[in-house]
């Protein structure tokens, strides 16, 4: 799939993203804990989506600590910038997530209010970062984005370029399959309904830390820290399940025949009442990991 189509489909999705993503951010939440950013300068989440916690990251920073952000969506750097704006306007603080479309198509990616509080938000490909000089950056943040790329190790040596000697990088990637049902759920329900004959392409779970520790050890890092965290989502029904399906599957749904995709929503439906009996909600298990780059 080349970069323009690969755009068009997340862009598509980045609603639906948006409103699931505070499920995942809680990933990104431990890192930022981790990564101490209150001792930063200089910031980058590189594919930051709806950009959940960016509120709490502008609240935490040093006041002229410099926060970057960017994603390969146009529309999530809108989305992104439309929710920062709607935050640092506003009178009365709350319900940042409801901004309109209009809102989100006539944002101001270099609005002075953004200025002020040295916060920039931009289009970019993490595999390519070159508007970014090396040496740049104290803190490297990104979640659950480098299992979704073509080349990860590019990815991560770009990351290591950026970075000043000493800076920080923290990262998170998709766990054990088997302990992640918030995300398996629905190619489950594809493959048992026919509409999906096997999983597309390689899986982009990971059983063990070992490949993204050896990932971070290639590229020159070093004090690195890897582990697992599991986190539960909020899908009590089908329509939740539905706001955090990847674009792929939202194409398949889409050109199914209607009694497959009746047989599908019915599986998924009888796999969240298995769940439900064993008082289980449906988890996502990560992979962590924070590394420094050599001095």
């Amino acid at each position: 799939m080349n970069i323009e189509y690969l755009q068009k489909l997340w862009d598509s999705f980045s609603h639906k993203y948006t409103a699931a993503q505070k499920n995942p951010s809680v990933f990104c939440f431990t890192l930022l804990n981790m990564l101490r950013i209150e001792d930063s300068d200089s910031i980058i989440d590189a594919g930051c989506g709806g950009g959940h916690l960016h509120q709490y990251i502008i609240e935490k920073k040093k006041p002229y600590a410099r926060f970057v952000a960017f994603d390969f969506s146009n529309q999530m750097v809108k989305i992104t910038a439309a929710r920062m704006y709607k935050y640092l306007t506003q009178q009365q603080k709350g319900s940042i997530d409801q901004i309109t479309q209009e809102e989100i198509d006539n944002v101001n990616l270099n609005s002075e209010i953004f200025n002020q509080i040295n916060y920039s938000i931009q289009q970019a490909n993490i595999q390519e970062l070159n508007q970014f000089q090396d040496n740049t950056f104290d803190t490297y943040i990104s979640n659950l984005v480098f299992h979704l790329i073509p080349n990860p190790q590019q990815a991560m040596a770009e990351a290591y370029r950026i970075l000043k000697p000493g800076g920080r990088l923290g990262i998170t990637v998709w766990g054990s399959k088997n302990n992640s049902k918030a995300l398996t759920i629905y190619q489950e329900a594809l493959i048992k309904s026919g509409i999906l004959e096997q999983p597309q392409g390689p899986s982009k779970f990971l059983e063990s830390t070992q490949p993204i520790i050896e990932m971070a050890q290639l590229q020159g890092f070093t004090n690195i820290y890897c582990w697992t965290q599991q986190n539960p989502f909020d899908n009590y029904n089908l329509e939740d399940v539905g706001k955090f399906s990847n674009p792929e599957v939202l194409e398949l749904l889409k050109n199914a025949p209607q009694e497959k995709v009746q047989q599908f929503e019915n599986i998924v439906q009888e796999i969240l009442n298995q769940e439900k009996q064993k008082y289980q909600p449906l988890l996502l298990e990560c992979i962590l990991l924070v590394a420094t780059k050599a001095q």
